[in-house]
């Protein structure tokens, strides 16, 4: 696993994804991390306006993302190399450092992991490999801690309760 820090975001991508995505087509660690963002979040700028107020007001840095294979077997996990890893492990290890989460690896079992703190940003099906894909084509859900699934339906509402949450304060 490798990890490049950014303002905006770290990103934690596996040793394949890295081999696939920096060395062989030669992106720049922070062109990487600001596309994958975009991607994440095209046509989807109030879930991207939820997900930073959410780590402002808790004071986090606002993104880490994970960029790896996923599968599942009983669980849904991640391939690093030849090891084979929790993605809920993942996400409990980085739960309460940042705002949201985004898991950019297949979940072919519809797996809804769970955190304490930190959004999670979850594709529930698969996704197309190669971080310059258009994610803009799969469906996420973003999980929020003791509330659950915040869908296109809910959002407006959400997002203004959580700028109401934080004025009151």
């Amino acid at each position: 696993m490798k990890i490049f820090p950014s303002d905006i975001a770290d990103l934690f991508i596996s040793e394949d994804e890295f081999k696939e995505e920096v060395l062989e087509k030669k992106q720049e660690e922070g062109d990487l991390i600001e596309e994958t963002i975009h991607q994440f979040f095209y046509h989807r700028k109030e879930f991207q306006e939820y997900c930073e107020l959410h780590a402002k007001s808790a004071g986090l840095k606002p993104y880490a993302i994970l960029a790896a294979h996923g599968d599942t077997n009983g669980e849904w996990v991640y391939f690093d190399g030849k090891k084979i890893k929790s993605i809920q492990k993942w996400i409990d290890s980085q739960d309460g450092r940042y705002g949201a989460l985004l898991i950019y690896s297949c979940n072919p079992g519809v797996h809804t992991p769970k955190s304490e703190r930190s959004l999670l940003w979850v594709p529930n099906n698969d996704v197309k490999l190669g971080m310059s894909f258009s994610l803009r084509d799969h469906s996420f859900d973003l999980i929020v801690p003791k509330k659950g699934i915040i869908d296109t339906n809910t959002i407006d509402y959400e997002l203004r309760e959580l700028k109401k949450s934080i004025l009151m304060g």
